[in-house]
């Protein structure tokens, strides 16, 4: 008799989590990313919106979108969203509802400012908004840098030229790229960013490099090929024991020739002893 005791409590729990699976109640945890990789690719909204629990993975890049539905928001599952090269001028609230997002992807859309709703992505690790030219960055900082987990960021090709101060909030942020955003001063709190381990400041106007880069001890790579720099402060020998990386060359996307800095030999030769372990790229006119 005892037994029986035990039966039924087991198949009430049973029955509960059976109907509320049903009715869409559970989300479960992220896949890895080999499980991942194993999913179905969706490529269309209205194939994700048939099977919404099943999507995991979904590309949307080159389709003409001008609005993501508020429907995107039934896709409890989806871990992988791409909806570049679009003209999105807006995201609906209802994808801070995406709580297993881990990569959105927004690059080359219109979009002009990010809803608060998309802080709510505990588990976004990658938030690409690449090319969205009227993007109001203040915002997108303030929304980014309430993102736990958020370890890379992109606004590569919009136009910041000053950084406001909630760029300094960005504390979990590992990969930061600002490639031709007009920025013109390298600044000095950036070591307020201490988990910063790859900067891409790449084809902007820096001329100085500041003492306070002695304060980005976790730096592994930094890339500031395409600006006006032509000395480093001996400061940066603090970076001696981290730095694995410094770029002073990149290859512009406009002509496909390689552009530095213009920096002399002299300079980067004694740049190389105070970073003597440190892989120095860097091209002479």
């Amino acid at each position: 008799m005892k037994k029986n005791l035990y039966i039924l409590p087991l198949a009430f729990v049973l029955v509960v989590i059976s109907i509320t699976a049903e009715k869409g109640y559970g989300q479960g945890m992220p896949l890895s990313l080999a499980e991942l990789q194993k999913t179905t690719l969706y490529k269309s909204l209205e194939d994700a919106f048939q099977n919404p629990a099943q999507v995991y993975r979904l590309n949307l890049t080159k389709q003409e979108i001008t609005d993501l539905p508020p429907e995107i928001g039934t896709l409890s599952n989806l871990q992988y969203l791409n909806v570049s090269k679009n003209s999105i001028s807006s995201l609906p609230p209802e994808i801070g509802k995406l709580k297993n997002l881990q990569w959105l992807i927004l690059e080359d859309n219109n979009i002009a400012s990010l809803p608060a709703e998309l802080s709510d992505l505990t588990h976004l690790e990658t938030l690409d908004l690449d090319g969205n030219s009227s993007l109001d960055v203040d915002v997108a900082f303030q929304v980014a840098s309430k993102m736990p987990f958020l370890k890379e960021l992109s606004m590569n090709k919009i136009l910041i030229n000053t950084l406001p101060k909630s760029f300094y909030s960005l504390n979990n942020v590992e990969k930061l790229f600002l490639s031709n955003t007009g920025i013109s001063t390298f600044p000095t709190e950036m070591g307020q960013l201490y988990k910063l381990k790859v900067l891409d400041m790449t084809f902007n106007n820096i001329v100085t490099i500041p003492t306070e880069i002695e304060n980005m001890k976790r730096l592994l790579e930094i890339y500031l090929g395409g600006n006006q720099i032509t000395k480093f402060p001996m400061e940066v020998q603090e970076l001696r024991y981290t730095l694995q990386k410094l770029s002073l060359a990149s290859t512009s996307e406009v002509s496909g020739s390689l552009v530095g800095n213009p920096i002399s030999e002299d300079e980067v030769i004694r740049l190389q002893q105070w970073l003597p372990k440190t892989v120095i790229e860097n091209i002479y006119k």
